[in-house]
């Protein structure tokens, strides 16, 4: 018999974890656990080199397009126009002409978006990537460790989408982004939420088994990003987004595997031709449903993303 070893929370450092599922994506042994202290959902920290992973394996598993391998001008045509909403958050909240550093900024498509409002550099470890935004998009790219890179410098802001669940130990990582920033500067992280429709209400046997992946090490909610932002002196706010349309939702229900095409999984779901007489009035009305759908997974607390943005405490 296999005697599973404890393991306290790699977020709040309590004792009381419980495995609650054996198995993820690319490994059929990794067990998952819940912290019943703050709720938070973790595997193990790796053995293994994070930054030697991300820069050599991980766009290699891992894609926006299943199956596929994309450029980085393929990943950053396909991702710039699903960043709209992100954008408007981040130019509601962060003053024109701040210092922005993009930490994971794969592509750069975020930060191209940005780049005529405000003074822009990114951090990314995977070596094409980082050339892309260097070489094509002439914005500043580090591919070093956040310690070492851009030396001696502070930031206004620091954002990093969908970043904070690969990282083994969230709080000292988050302590080392308030380190990078001026008093009063912001932090805006965007997370998948543990929450998430697809794994918590549906509980889709399909959908677990590729949601739960050996590179996300961590699975916040509502409550427990709130709880670790504050603890290391962030005032923040934490509200959620769903980004994947009920077209993807019920693709889900029926085809039990991720749509093909990014775009259209969050895409508002219009089925009809456009040169269909009907078109107008049936993509209006699936155009309603699908807002509406978004809404009560809101209401729920049931999105698939969370956004944080808190600002340092320290003036």
């Amino acid at each position: 018999m296999t005697v599973e070893t404890a393991i306290a929370c790699t977020l709040c450092d309590s004792p009381k974890t419980v495995v609650i599922r054996t198995g993820v994506r690319d490994n059929p042994a990794e067990l998952v656990r819940v912290c019943n202290s703050c709720g938070y959902l973790f595997l193990e920290p790796p053995s293994y080199d994070l930054r030697t992973f991300y820069r050599e394996e991980y766009r290699k598993t891992y894609s926006n397009t299943p199956g596929t391998v994309l450029a980085p001008q393929q990943h950053f045509d396909m991702m710039k126009p699903l960043a709209a909403l992100t954008i408007e958050a981040v130019k509601e909240l962060i003053p024109k002409g701040a210092k922005i550093l993009e930490i994971g900024c794969s592509s750069g498509f975020l930060l191209d978006a940005l780049r005529e409002d405000y003074e822009v550099c990114g951090n990314e470890w995977n070596p094409e990537d980082a050339a892309f935004v260097r070489d094509t998009l002439k914005i500043p790219c580090s591919e070093e460790p956040l310690e070492d890179a851009y030396p001696g410098q502070t930031f206004s802001a620091i954002i990093a989408l969908q970043v904070l669940e690969h990282i083994p130990r969230p709080l000292e990582w988050l302590r080392l982004l308030k380190s990078r920033l001026i008093g009063g500067g912001w932090l805006y992280l965007e997370v998948p939420n543990s929450d998430d429709a697809l794994a918590s209400v549906y509980r889709l046997p399909e959908f677990q088994e590729r949601w739960f992946r050996k590179s996300h090490l961590g699975y916040f909610n509502m409550h427990n990003l709130a709880g670790a932002l504050s603890v290391v002196g962030f005032e923040a706010q934490i509200r959620q987004r769903q980004r994947y349309s009920l077209g993807n939702h019920l693709w889900w229900q029926f085809i039990r595997e991720p749509m093909p095409d990014a775009q259209k999984a969050q895409s508002v779901f219009q089925p009809v031709p456009k040169e269909h007489p009907a078109s107008y009035v049936l993509n209006r009305w699936f155009t309603r449903i699908d807002r509406e759908y978004r809404g009560l997974l809101d209401g729920l607390k049931a999105c698939d993303t969370l956004i944080a943005a808190g600002r340092k405490r320290e003036i």
